[in-house]
Parts: structure tokens; sequence; C-alpha cells
């Protein structure tokens, strides 16, 4: 969310300004642009708060195998939750919901001239994110009986997410 949102404000911010009808000065405030990043932020929050509150995760270990006497002799923990995907849920809703709002600001953006505002790199961080989700979920579903798998799938996403969202904003 906080890479996200404020590529999401700034492609609104560049569309609202060269989209405008009127010929009349336009005056979007930072503070404006600030509360909707902090909007954004305030969903999560409160979605992980609730759940949190609610139905907490608990962690839960569970013996794999036994010797002879009965005994463990392996075992894996992990954290678990009565209702997690109902939470889950809301959370990947509402995210999805902003990359593809997101994508579709990028989109009706993509006429405006570099030279005003790097828009353009801009729309190409939020397509890859969109990709990188794309990629990554199925990924996901696929590796998550396995921790060691998930764990490298998941830190690739981040990586490759973050990486791109910063080389295309800082590079050129």
């Amino acid at each position: 969310v906080l890479t996200f949102a404020p590529l999401f404000v700034k492609l609104w911010r560049v569309k609202a300004i060269f989209n405008s009808r009127s010929m009349r000065s336009l005056n979007i405030s930072s503070s404006k642009l600030f509360g909707m990043i902090l909007s954004v932020l305030l969903v999560d929050s409160v979605v992980a708060l609730l759940w949190m509150y609610n139905d907490p995760l608990v962690y839960v270990r569970t013996a794999t195998s036994t010797n002879s006497l009965g005994a463990n002799t392996e075992s894996v923990g992990q954290c678990e939750s009565n209702d997690a995907w109902a939470y889950l849920g809301w959370i990947v809703a509402f995210h999805v919901a902003l990359l593809i709002s997101g994508n579709v600001v990028a989109y009706q953006g993509r006429t405006i001239p570099t030279a005003f505002s790097e828009s353009k790199y801009v729309s190409i961080a939020m397509i890859s994110n969109l990709q990188v989700f794309a990629l990554g979920v199925p990924v996901l579903l696929i590796m998550g009986d396995n921790p060691n798998a998930s764990f490298f799938v998941r830190c690739g996403i981040i990586f490759l997410n973050n990486l791109t969202v910063l080389c295309l904003i800082f590079a050129p």
C-alpha cells in the first residue's frame, strides 16, 4: 500500500489537471493527496485491526512424525486463524480494486507528455505491479503447501515489485 498509493495519487493528480474541462487553474493541494494516501492506509489498518481483535492468529504446532514409543520426532508450526479468509478476502479485494483502478487511471493518462510529468514511468510501474500480482498469486497458491518455496516466492514478489517501482521512478 505504501508503494502503490503514492503512485496512484500522482497519476490521479496529473490526469485531473490535464483532463480539466475548465480553462481556469486547477489547485489540488498536497494535503488532499496525503489524505487520499492515508485513507487507503486506513482501510488496510482497520481490516487488520478488526482481524487482530476478532480472530487473532494463534501459533499451532502439529506433530508430523513419531517414533515407535509415540514421542514426537518432527513437528511443523504455523499461525492459524478460524476465519482468516474472511479478512484476507476483504484485503485482497480492496488491493485488486485499487490495482485495477490505478491501471485504468494510468491508461487514461497515457497521452500526457512526459515533459509535464513522469506519468509514462509511473504507468509502467503500475502495469508492472499488475503483472507481478497476476503471476505471483497463482504461483503462491501452487506453492502453498511447501513453506520454503512459498517463502522464496513471497520474497521474490516483494523484491520484483519494489525494485521495478524504484528503478522506474529514480533511474530515469
